[in-house]
């Protein structure tokens, strides 16, 4: 099982990973976003895979979310456009193809980043790589400190403090 801080902060959020879910909490209004864990959704379970995750449908959910404040913050904008729409109830996710341009683009890009972080390999027309050109690397390297810090450069692991 891994690990992950209890909380990240972003500029425009902070996302805490609770015991069964992972929450988003926006700065500017205090407006919640929940994700949940799709258990047993197949088209999840497929997404996972397709990401790198294997079967673990929590990791998958965790990175998920972190990325897209992560991203956001990286590209930046005021904030992810799909959690503040979930977190403002007005987003339509119930439909994809209902979902505004930039929340679709924003799925996606969140997607490519973590299987390109866990597989090393592009989305297909390589919209993750013409969003960040030659900086994708680095952009991967900083995704893998939020998320997995026990990689990272002088981090020290909190039990041996």
């Amino acid at each position: 099982m891994i690990l992950y801080p209890e909380e990240m902060q972003f500029e425009a959020c902070t996302v805490r990973v609770c015991d069964q879910y992972v929450e988003t909490e926006f700065r500017e209004d205090g407006a919640i976003a929940r994700a949940d864990v799709p258990w047993g959704d197949n088209d999840h379970i497929a997404a996972c895979w397709t990401a790198g995750y294997g079967g673990d449908q929590w990791r998958m959910v965790v990175e998920h979310e972190v990325a897209h404040a992560f991203l956001a913050e990286e590209r930046g904008l005021p904030h992810s456009w799909s959690v503040w729409a979930a977190a403002h109830n007005s987003g339509g996710k119930s439909s994809h193809t209902l979902w505004p341009e930039r929340v679709r683009e924003e799925e996606h890009l969140v997607v490519a980043l973590q299987r390109y972080v866990n597989c090393g390999v592009r989305d297909d027309y390589d919209r993750l790589g013409r969003a960040f050109g030659h900086d994708l690397p680095d952009l991967a390297r900083r995704f893998v400190a939020v998320m997995r810090p026990w990689l990272s450069e002088g981090y020290r692991e909190p039990y041996l403090d």
